[in-house]
C-alpha cells in the first residue's frame, strides 16, 4: 500500500514520534487516535474517499492490519500499523487549511444594514 497524499500537519507528529491505537476500521476507512498528542485523530483512507484534514490516502483499502485495538506507530516518515510499514513520501504532504479571504467592503456593508 502506498501513501498518495497526507495532511502537512501530520509531520510534526512523525517528526516527534507518535504511538497511536486504530479506533474503527471500514471498508473504505479506518481511524487512529493518538492519544499523547492530544488525541490526535488520523483517518487512513482510498483515494475515492479523497483528501481531507484528517486523511491519509492510501492506494488500497486499509487492509486486515487496520483492526480495532491494533496499535500504531508514526515516526521517521513511516506509518506502522500492526507489522507493516508504508512510506510517508515528503512530495505526498500537503496544507488542507482554507485560505483566508476578507470579504468584499458592500458584503461587510450589507451584513451590517441587515443586522438592526
Amino acid at each position: 500500500m502506498r501513501v498518495l497524499a497526507y495532511p502537512r500537519w501530520l509531520k510534526r507528529l512523525h517528526r516527534r514520534g507518535a504511538r497511536g491505537v486504530v479506533v474503527s476500521s471500514f471498508r473504505r476507512s479506518a481511524y487512529v487516535v493518538f492519544p499523547e498528542h492530544q488525541d490526535a485523530v488520523v483517518a487512513v483512507v482510498t483515494p475515492e474517499l479523497g483528501r481531507g484534514p484528517l486523511s491519509v490516502v492510501v492506494e488500497a483499502g486499509p487492509g486486515k492490519e487496520f483492526v480495532p485495538g491494533t496499535p500504531v506507530r508514526l515516526a521517521c516518515g513511516r506509518l506502522q500499523v500492526g507489522g507493516c510499514t508504508w512510506e510517508l513520501p515528503q512530495d505526498a504532504a500537503w496544507d488542507p487549511t482554507l485560505p483566508r479571504r476578507l470579504p468584499e467592503p458592500a458584503t461587510v456593508r450589507r451584513c451590517c444594514d441587515w443586522l438592526p
